[in-house]
């Protein structure tokens, strides 16, 4: 006989989600009003949003964007047991993850809330005399599991329900409850036995739902054998696709978020391989209703987010950092945006902006340190926390009203970090630099200024400078190379200062809107500086800026003058249209431009299409964004994902746009190009690659999608459900409206095969042992085995490149004759409707 409290087997053997967690409440969950719930002991996140409160309280919260801008309502459900023979206990936890949490919040203490466990089941032990409850998460959703043992009787059990406007039974089985016009639904119970070996005894009866005065449920009930378990198990039924994903040239592809807006924006690395993932949740974990019913609360509350993953994706622990949420008329709202890494020991920094006044702010003897916040007014964070669990070490605000942190980099030698991003307002961080000829770096020139603040290597400010002209600077990054800090932006001002000489690239200010670059010495000495761009607006995307070796911007433009452009060696675009995509590739120490072409264009005038990294140890320069450019340059490159079109979206009243990879060598040769995407993505929210990081032989890339309508749409993926790694098959949402974004992470690798020898004489097609070539005459090849039909068939040479992609028609197994050019004893990979179909080496 199972003992009391013993997890119980789930009906449809979908027991255990381990993505699924139960969080303690350590402080971080306040009600609408502002004010904390002890009562809370731990909550789920996903939806519905799940809390366990203590005296055997459940309350399930359902949240709903509305039509009026800046206003939600959450709907409050409490569930508890009722009844003569009820005990109210209080709820325990088993199953412990593998991962934490650090609560970065005021509520949660002087110092937040650190190494908070994870669970994957809460239990009320003794609900009523031998019942308990159990509640967990298969891959299909959460359930609730009552368990009457032997000295139990399921009559006892009685559901107060409150908070509904009104509950039925409706003709399947179903129990349904009317919320403000919306009907939550929960499936007729699903009942059997069990004993201590986990068996599922079936029973002939079902136990249907009965509501009395529009408030309680009790179950129906029959013949059981008492000396074994009765369990009654409501929720959703068993997942219908918990199963892996093995996408071809994928070695990760998983959904992280909750169930609103989740924005992942930065990646970066470690020496280790630990993935580090910054970004922004309005997940509202932390705001519970007050009350049943509904309760409008104002849209946006947002928390700062910051997320380990080791080398084999498994999640070590996530940070979330921020301000108190606040009452109904108030919100606070907070974001990372960047991440840097220093070593030996690992510190993790992120940057980003924040309107909470009280921000968790944590001082460090000797760095700069400020912990006066502004209500309802952004200012720039940095915080600095542990490598290894990621416990906070500092985080103060920077600026002092009307910023935005953008950026943030490493110089690894001296341990400086350097800031930048804009302001409207005094910086109020000192140790501005000195004049430069007629030049004031120490006052904002009017309107918004770009600036820079360089701090040393115990986080004590260096240097700051504004950099700014008459109009607005609209974004500025910073990038450091060994004794260079480059700081590029956008700028509408036609006035900046120049530092040029020589053979250096100089362009005027041309009009409108155009990037501005301008190089300064480790200590502050500015070394050059220039606009770039045309007539039209030049947007230099957020994560648009790398610095490897040489200095790569990208972003969006209009035609550019012919004369600027720059045909270096390799791949070369100087076609423009209304609306481009640009690379620009400029020697740092000559500041002399090596490459400069467009790449792509379509709806390109939207904001942040484009992310570069140009670094890793093969040096490969890799591009992610999001387009509607069917014309975009989608090129298959050997073991790399491809997907050579956009998928169309799920409604033809939504636009189409996929995200996209773009990928070079050092000598600007295309190496791969694929579109990204799934049926997701709308105008506000398409699939879009925010950030991505060349790491090894890989590409991760991060971003978010959206889905509008219920069903199987999924971005493509890749990994398993049983594995130790994180993987999320399963868009998260609020499960009534779909008018959310979900955030992604992913490995794009090279599926390559090794090289095997091939037998003397014959032709050899490795992995397919179904497939045959024969050849004609005049050196032609047809594939035999294949169905009848059009195929794609693509073949690569050794070295990766594409020597043959066109469509063959087959005709009983037999496939049309193609020719290889400059076919000899080599090794070649054969691709067959985009699954790696074999080698081939070709012998006649």
């Amino acid at each position: 006989m199972a003992q009391p409290g013993t997890p119980v087997p789930d009906p449809g053997g979908d027991n255990d989600n381990p993505n699924y967690s139960i969080w303690p409440n350590v402080g971080q969950v306040v009600n609408d009003l502002g004010d904390s719930v002890p009562s809370i002991a731990y909550y789920t996140e996903g939806f519905p949003q799940t809390y366990f409160q203590t005296n055997g309280l459940i309350s399930f919260v359902y949240s709903t964007r509305d039509t009026v801008a800046g206003v939600d309502t959450l709907r409050r459900l409490d569930l508890t047991c009722a009844g003569p023979n009820a005990n109210y206990p209080d709820p325990t936890t088993t199953v412990l993850r593998n991962h934490v949490a650090n609560f970065d919040l005021p509520q949660c203490g002087p110092g937040g809330a650190t190494g908070v466990p994870a669970y994957g089941r809460t239990t009320y032990m003794d609900e009523y005399p031998g019942i308990d409850l159990q509640v967990y998460s298969g891959l299909g959703g959460q359930r609730l599991a009552f368990v009457v043992n032997p000295a139990g009787d399921p009559n006892d059990i009685q559901l107060l329900v409150q908070g509904q406007d009104s509950m039925v039974v409706d003709t399947a089985g179903n129990l349904r409850l009317m919320m403000d016009g919306q009907w939550v639904v929960l499936p007729e119970a699903v009942t059997f036995q069990t004993d201590s070996a986990s068996t599922i005894f079936p029973l002939s009866w079902t136990a249907s739902y009965q509501v009395i005065n529009d408030s309680t449920v009790t179950f129906g009930t029959g013949y059981y054998d008492q000396s074994k378990p009765l369990v009654f198990v409501m929720g959703p039924p068993p997942a219908l696709t918990a199963s892996s994903y093995d996408t071809p040239g994928l070695c990760w592809s998983t959904y992280y978020g909750g169930k609103h807006f989740d924005f992942p924006k930065d990646v970066q690395a470690d020496k280790d391989g630990n993935i580090y993932v910054a970004g922004r949740s309005e997940s509202d974990f932390a705001q519970f209703p007050h009350a049943t019913g509904n309760t409008n609360i104002l849209s946006g509350q947002s928390f700062a987010t910051l997320t380990k993953f080791n080398p084999l994706h498994e999640l070590q622990w996530t940070i979330y950092h921020g301000g108190q949420p606040g009452s109904a008329n108030t919100l606070s709202r907070s974001q990372g945006v960047a991440v840097g890494i220093k070593e030996d020991p690992t510190r993790v920094y992120m940057v980003g902006i924040t309107d909470a006044d009280d921000f968790l702010t944590l001082a460090l003897p000797g760095a700069y340190n400020d912990g006066t916040g502004i209500a309802s007014t952004n200012k720039g964070f940095v915080a600095r926390y542990d490598g290894v669990d990621g416990d906070l070490q500092w985080a103060t605000y920077i600026g002092q009203s009307d910023v935005e942190v953008q950026a943030m980099d490493v110089q690894p030698t001296t341990g400086q970090i350097m800031i930048s991003g804009t302001t409207r307002d005094d910086l109020g961080l000192g140790n501005y630099l000195p004049h430069f000829g007629p030049y004031q770096f120490n006052v904002n020139h009017g309107g918004k200024d770009a600036f820079v603040a360089v701090f040393d290597g115990n986080d004590a400010l260096d240097w700051s400078a504004y950099y700014g002209g008459a109009d607005d600077e609209g974004r500025a990054l910073v990038r450091c190379l060994s004794d260079d800090i480059v700081l590029a932006g956008n700028t509408r001002s036609a006035n900046l200062p120049v530092y040029w000489s020589g053979s250096y690239f100089h362009q005027n200010y041309q009009g409108n809107q155009d990037v501005f670059v301008v190089q300064f010495s480790l200590v502050g000495i500015p070394e050059w500086s220039t606009y770039f761009g045309g007539p039209l607006d030049e947007d230099l995307a957020p994560q648009g800026m790398s610095m490897p070796r040489d200095l790569f911007l990208t972003g969006t433009c209009g035609p550019l003058a012919p004369a600027l452009l720059v045909n270096g060696t390799g791949w070369y675009d100087d076609v423009p249209a209304w609306r481009n995509g640009f690379i620009a590739r400029f020697q740092v120490n000559t500041r002399i431009p090596k490459w400069i072409t467009y790449l792509g264009n379509g709806a390109l005038d939207q904001h942040n299409p484009f992310c570069i990294d140009a670094g890793g140890s093969s040096s490969p320069i890799t591009i992610g964004g999001f387009t509607d450019d069917g014309n975009f340059p989608s090129q298959p490159g050997l073991g790399y994902y491809y997907q050579p079109g956009i998928v169309p979206d799920h409604t033809a009243t939504n636009p189409v746009k996929d995200g996209f990879l773009v990928r070079f060598d050092q000598a600007q040769n295309l190496q791969w190009a694929s579109y990204f995407g799934g049926q997701g993505g709308t105008m506000t929210a398409p699939e879009n690659v925010t950030a991505v990081l060349n790491l090894g032989n890989s590409v991760y890339a991060v971003g978010y999608s959206s889905r509008h309508v219920a069903g199987d749409i999924r971005i493509p993926l890749d990994g398993d459900p049983n594995d130790p790694m994180f993987f999320n098959q399963f868009y998260n949402y609020n499960g009534q409206t779909n008018d959310y974004s979900d955030g992604f992470i992913v490995e794009f690798c090279n599926d390559t095969p090794t090289a095997k020898s091939a037998l003397a004489g014959t032709d050899v097609i490795e992995e397919r042992d179904d497939l045959q070539v024969a050849w004609s005459p005049t050196g032609e090849l047809a594939l035999l085995g294949l169905a009848d039909g059009p195929h794609t068939l693509r073949v690569y040479d050794a070295q990766g490149r594409v020597v043959l992609d066109q469509t063959v028609g087959s005709t009983a197994g037999r496939s049309e004759t193609v020719r290889l050019p400059d076919s000899s004893a080599a090794l070649y990979l054969l691709v067959v409707d985009n699954q790696r179909t074999g080698r081939l080496v070709p012998i006649r």
